[in-house]
């Protein structure tokens, strides 16, 4: 047969012909030797999520019936849209989603990394180098954040409550005026 809508005849004593007999069953065939296609699909590799609970989606570009896993449970999948509600782990995980269709046909197995990221960073230290009372102007601040889930993406600062910066240590403050200043550091 060929790729498409193929027409096979039957008749009771199993001769296939080709003009439909006399009692015979006409039984249609449908040939489909290339796999199903998945692209877009979310989140992308590397991927930092907030919560342990996470949705893959993706499209799915097939002529006939398909059925996508993602980590070997079959997601729904609406209008050659899938998706699938996974648990995570705290951490870094590993996503496979796969496609087959109806003729047996499978797509690439796409495997890719999705970091759940729910714990912020532990607690740090900040310290300068004009401890106490000084008459520097600009002391320089030092600090180091860790985040044992996906790391430290940046910091900010910010100078007696007004709005945050980002900043990287060292990080000199700006000129300030006399008396007691409040210098909060954030690690995102």
């Amino acid at each position: 047969t060929s790729a498409g809508l193929n027409l096979v005849i039957l008749d009771r004593s199993g001769r296939i012909d080709r003009v439909p007999l006399t009692g015979g069953t006409v039984v249609t065939v449908a040939g489909d030797t290339i796999p199903p296609v998945l692209s877009g699909i979310l989140p992308g590799d590397d991927a930092v999520v907030p919560s342990r609970d996470v949705v893959v989606r993706g499209q799915v570009d097939e002529a006939s019936p398909a059925w996508v896993y993602v980590n070997g449970g079959l997601a729904a999948l609406e209008q050659g849209v899938f998706t699938r509600g996974l648990v995570l782990d705290e951490g870094t995980n590993v996503a496979e989603v796969w496609a087959t269709d109806g003729a047996g046909n499978e797509s690439e197995i796409h495997t890719f990394r999705i970091i759940a990221d729910t714990e912020p960073p532990l607690p740090f230290e900040v310290t300068t180098d004009s401890p106490g009372w000084t008459n520097n102007s600009q002391p320089v601040l030092f600090f180091e954040a860790v985040d044992s889930a996906s790391g430290i993406d940046h910091y900010e600062a910010a100078l007696d409550g007004g709005a945050f910066v980002e900043a990287a240590s060292p990080y000199t403050m700006p000129v300030s005026g006399d008396g007691v200043h409040v210098v909060t550091i954030k690690a995102v």
